[in-house]
């Protein structure tokens, strides 16, 4: 069983809806919250700066995580109780650690959450590139709405944090079942930063979850019904898809087709980078989505 953890009142929210599915053992951490065996009240503080220096010993609270846990960490930037995130996550450093690190849009921004996001923002992508963190997962809010579509004010925040759970959630289905066909083979070491992708059925466009510079490495994961397993048409034209993308980015392609008892095709991707990313991808996608 994985084990995910939320800190702050996005991270919890997202955490919240990984909790519908059985497969996930749920923590979560946040000013306000009634403590229990997995929920953690933090005690309030004034600055990022004090919840660092402030963080309390929680290895009571952890104690079920053995060794080699399987963790995704969950968090969003701009909120001041980030700062706490390294310490937290110190006192886990003997799980297999993976943050979902979570930025708001940053054209409605300013002032200290901007700073705040940016510094844990590029501190944790320095961690996960060192090796400090196995991995870290790149997820920008308007990237999410972009795919969801026109989200209504009301529960705005729970359109995008389920959409979002129930996609990686598919993606984790996907390459921890038996597959019908693959040819994917081992990350590279080096490709510790990443994010989620959705393709759309029926126009084949991709969509990032993050707005990923100089993409290095893509494993595709799609679900088909029993009747296109069986369509040799399907296959070939699935092949050549795959070889197209390789040749066009030049980027290294692989992929796994697994059985569905859905009509429709499901499709998603993680994409790899070597290098962390940065606040000018983000101004991009927004530039291009208001043109």
């Amino acid at each position: 069983m994985d084990v995910v953890i939320g800190l702050g009142k996005a991270g919890c929210a997202i955490a919240d809806c990984f909790a519908e599915y059985p497969q996930y053992q749920v923590y979560k951490i946040d000013e306000g919250l009634e403590n229990a065996d997995r929920a953690y009240c933090m005690p309030p503080q004034a600055t990022s700066e004090e919840y660092e220096a402030n963080c309390p010993d929680m290895s009571e609270f952890f104690a079920e995580l053995g060794e080699g846990s399987n963790v995704t960490f969950i968090l969003a930037g701009g909120g001041k109780i980030a700062g706490c995130s390294l310490r937290v996550m110190e006192q886990i450093n003997h799980c297999n650690l993976n943050v979902l690190y979570i930025t708001p849009d940053i054209g409605l921004m300013g002032g200290k959450k901007y700073l705040l996001n940016r510094i844990s923002f590029h501190v944790l992508q320095e961690y996960a590139r060192s090796g400090l963190l196995d991995s870290m997962s790149l997820i920008y809010n308007p990237s999410v709405e972009k795919v969801v579509g026109d989200v209504p004010v009301r529960d705005y925040y729970t359109h995008l944090n389920t959409a979002l759970a129930d996609s990686i959630h598919m993606i984790n289905v996907f390459s921890n079942t038996p597959s019908v066909f693959e040819n994917v083979s081992e990350t590279e070491e080096h490709h510790r930063i990443f994010s989620y992708g959705i393709i759309n059925p029926d126009s084949g466009e991709e969509n990032l979850l993050f707005p990923l510079d100089k993409v290095k490495e893509k494993v595709y994961y799609i679900g088909v019904n029993s009747q296109s397993l069986e369509d040799g048409a399907y296959f070939k034209k699935l092949k050549d898809n795959m070889r197209e993308k390789a040749e066009a980015d030049d980027i290294k392609i692989s992929f796994q087709i697994n059985e569905t008892k859905y009509e429709q095709t499901y499709a998603y991707f993680v994409a790899y980078v070597d290098d962390p990313q940065n606040e000018n991808n983000l101004k991009n996608f927004l530039t291009k989505t208001q043109e």
